[in-house]
């Protein structure tokens, strides 16, 4: 049986003024073949529906290939997409690993420059503390430097304006005039800058009534002047002794005590009361030009037999202790007048009157 096929497309671009009227005229043409056929053929229309039924179909090898071409244009354009889109996601992909990757670089760099201030920081806290303790250490040093490079006149000097306060506090009945006379003779006795050559010699004027507080103050006031303290000598501990025993026994405790012992500061209490000619001993003692001992400080004590008048002044105390030591205690042979003068001419060169205090506390 033979098929027949239309090309639509052929006859469009056929050149007849009506191609369907034609069309028209071959199937006519056709279809009284067709019947002429059946007639030769009376099982055709049983073939005709096999064909019918048959599942598989053949287009026309124009409209296949046409259709193939669309198929492979489909394809072609869907494997374009579908590159496109492959390619537009690798790109994303690759932006999206090359952004992690940029953060994860900006966070390790974070990180790293956060560790390497945290170690800059911890570096110059231990630079700061190094350095503070060597100069804490080198503080340290020149303070104990200056202190081994203070000479003793400087440390007794420091000492002695530490102490006078308390002493001023323990002894608050005392006139300013004393406190004044003490201050600038010891500071002058006493600093490096002004020595004087000779020793501090002080005669302090005791009354019948200032006995105890004279003898406690004279003590105390020595003790100011030395670190190791003062030695006394009390002259009712050799009124037994005969003048040359006394003055042989006094001038080696003397001497043992300013060269040995080192104690600058020296009491001695009841000079009146030393036996005949053995006070003359402190002649050389406290010679102003040629002293053995120049940074020794000697305080006497004098006590009198009577009250000095009221409203005395300093020159009256010296002017009485003068006379109460040369014309009653001293003026029997074997004492000499012109020798007791050149004596008190050295001992009673700063002369201080103490007041009594009402509440002592002396040990």
């Amino acid at each position: 049986m033979s098929k027949v096929y239309y090309n639509l497309r052929s006859r469009k671009n056929a050149k007849d003024k009506d191609p369907y009227r034609d069309l028209h005229r071959e199937v006519k043409e056709k279809l009284s073949d067709l019947e002429n056929e059946n007639a030769r053929y009376p099982n055709l229309e049983d073939e005709q529906h096999n064909l019918s039924s048959d599942s598989t179909y053949q287009a026309p090898s124009s409209i296949t290939e046409s259709s193939s071409e669309e198929t492979s244009d489909a394809k072609e354009y869907h494997m374009k997409e579908e590159s496109s889109s492959t390619e537009n996601n690798e790109k994303s992909t690759t932006q999206g690993d090359e952004e992690e990757r940029s953060t994860v670089d900006d966070n390790t760099k974070s990180s790293t420059r956060k560790k390497e201030m945290g170690w800059a920081c911890i570096l110059i806290l231990w630079t700061c503390l190094v350095v503070f303790f060597l100069l804490m250490l080198k503080l340290g040093l020149n303070q104990k430097t200056e202190k081994a490079e203070k000479t003793n006149d400087e440390i007794q000097l420091e000492h002695f304006f530490n102490a006078l306060p308390r002493l001023r506090k323990d002894f608050p009945s005392q006139s300013e005039r004393l406190w004044r006379t003490i201050q600038a003779r010891s500071t002058k006795h006493l600093d490096s800058r002004t020595l004087t050559g000779r020793p501090l010699v002080l005669m302090i004027v005791a009354q019948p009534s200032t006995s105890v507080t004279a003898s406690c103050f004279a003590k105390k006031l020595a003790d100011i002047h030395s670190l190791r303290g003062h030695k006394l000598f009390n002259g009712k501990d050799f009124e037994s002794l005969s003048g040359a025993d006394a003055k042989l026994k006094l001038d080696e405790e003397l001497r043992r005590t300013l060269e040995e012992v080192d104690a600058k500061a020296i009491v001695v209490d009841y000079i009146e009361l030393l036996p005949p000619k053995s006070p003359f001993l402190f002649y050389s003692y406290c010679d102003q030009y040629d002293s053995p001992y120049e940074s020794a400080v000697i305080i006497f004590v004098a006590h009198l037999k009577q009250e000095l008048k009221g409203g005395f002044s300093f020159l009256d105390a010296e002017a009485a202790v003068e006379d109460f030591l040369l014309n009653d205690m001293w003026s029997k042979p074997p004492y000499d007048k012109d020798a007791v003068a050149a004596l008190l001419s050295r001992i009673t060169d700063t002369v201080l009157v103490v007041n009594e205090e009402p509440t002592l506390n002396c040990t």
